[in-house]
């Protein structure tokens, strides 16, 4: 992130505006009306990510009559955006300050339309601000992302690395399949994947003709000097160079948050019906599991249902028949445990790990269905001092217990997140 903010410096900045038009960093004007035509727009509450100088946010406001806010990881631009918002939509308009791409700073379901354009190349790691994206839309609202791809993950060609040499920036390659399987991950549905690499390729033909013009040769020279002149040509000639061979695209990505399910009391009575019947939970404890679990996407729930309908217990005879491991959550790791509800069948642990938080070693003897609710990432030590780092993502899980040949961890929550996940231990 800081590599980021110090390469779109206010020099950087002015060289971007020089070529796209006042407060713009990436192609505008009919680019703009392309990136939200099959989107309902109107009037609607926007998240702008990687807002800059503001641009895209007051032409939505200024056009869509939208609430936007911008967020943006650099504090000059923050400052800048806000001093150039025009009077006559000040009223539609937040510029907020971020400080990481694991946690964007708002409450759940807060915008109906969160967008972001020629930003995500920059972040290596995706998949948090994607799952941030969708925690933070409102149901049956709209992810659109228009970004900078390879067609080789991990790699870029000669001309987008010149691309990259001229100007200085850290940009990281990755594919279409790439960013489908980290939309996929965060529970986006309807998936639109639009390639629009040619309608870009003649945007930045338009900017190398119009670089070349005297008129705006003079007054780039004027605000700058010849040889950045010589240079921003060559930069976008790479750019349209790069699109000619398949090099570098533009691809736009529209998914959705699914909408809540029309009728939540039967959805609910569904839920609670799998935990009294499947998991043989009393009335108390199915209310306040289910309770629980509400707070997980429908899409999330829906799938430990599904799983749920493959589980048959078999009871065991009575209590004193289980030996518990010594290392057992609850017995080992406490502070990071709770026992939610427990009969001759079924086990129900909570868990929720704190930021920094480090978890003891500790072992899980049973087969369990694991809803992690919220995920984080994770560094675990094991007895002999091997380090691994895990990302633990919201999913639902069918995992086996733990033998004595098992490799045991101790874990500390290393992301800026809490984790939280209810775990459904089957005894055998």
């Amino acid at each position: 992130m800081k590599e980021v903010i110090e390469e779109y410096s206010p020099e950087y900045c002015r060289l971007l505006e020089a070529a796209y038009g006042e407060g713009m960093m990436s192609e505008c004007g009919a680019a703009f009306a392309f990136m939200f035509k099959d989107v309902s727009i109107q009037g609607k509450k926007a998240l702008d990510i990687g807002s800059g100088l503001g641009g895209v946010a007051y032409y939505l406001a200024r056009e869509h009559d939208c609430q936007v806010t911008g967020l943006e990881i650099n504090p000059w631009m923050v400052k800048e955006a806000e001093k150039r918002t025009p009077r006559e939509i000040k009223n539609k308009l937040d510029f907020v300050l971020s400080t990481s791409n694991d946690y964007l700073p708002f409450e759940n379901d807060s915008f109906d339309v969160v967008y972001s354009k020629g930003v995500f190349c920059h972040i290596e790691n995706k998949q948090g601000i994607l799952n941030e994206c969708y925690r933070i839309l409102k149901p049956g609202g709209v992810l659109i992302v228009n970004d900078f791809l390879s067609s080789i993950r991990g790699s870029w060609g000669e001309h987008v690395k010149r691309l990259v040499e001229l100007e200085g920036l850290s940009i990281y390659a990755e594919t279409i399949d790439g960013y489908v399987e980290v939309l996929n991950k965060a529970q986006f549905t309807g998936t639109k994947v639009l390639n629009l690499t040619e309608k870009y390729e003649l945007y930045n033909e338009e900017i190398v003709s119009r670089l070349k013009t005297s008129e705006k040769k003079e007054a780039f020279i004027h605000s700058f000097n010849e040889k950045l002149h010589a240079e921003a040509i060559e930069g976008y000639s790479a750019i349209v160079q790069a699109m000619q061979k398949s090099e570098g695209m533009i691809v736009q990505f529209v998914a959705h948050k699914e909408k809540e399910l029309e009728n939540g009391v039967q959805f609910q009575s569904f839920l609670k019906n799998t935990l009294t019947q499947v998991y043989q939970l009393d009335e108390a404890a199915s209310v306040l599991i289910s309770d629980k679990l509400s707070s997980a996407p429908a899409s999330l729930v829906e799938v430990f249902i599904a799983q749920s309908a493959l589980v048959c217990l078999i009871p065991t005879t009575g209590q004193g028949g289980i030996i518990i491991n010594p290392l057992d959550a609850l017995l080992s790791a406490p502070q990071t445990h709770r026992l939610l509800f427990e009969n001759a069948s079924v086990r129900v642990l909570e868990s929720r790990i704190e930021p920094g938080e480090s978890v003891p070693l500790h072992t899980h003897q049973w087969d369990s269905i694991y809803v992690i609710v919220q995920g984080s990432h994770f560094i675990g030590v094991n007895q002999e001092g091997h380090t691994i780092e895990e990302e633990w993502e919201p999913s639902v899980e069918r995992f086996k217990g733990d033998t004595p040949d098992s490799p045991l961890y101790t874990y500390m929550n290393v992301g800026p997140k809490p984790f939280y996940s209810i775990a459904f231990e089957i005894k055998k």
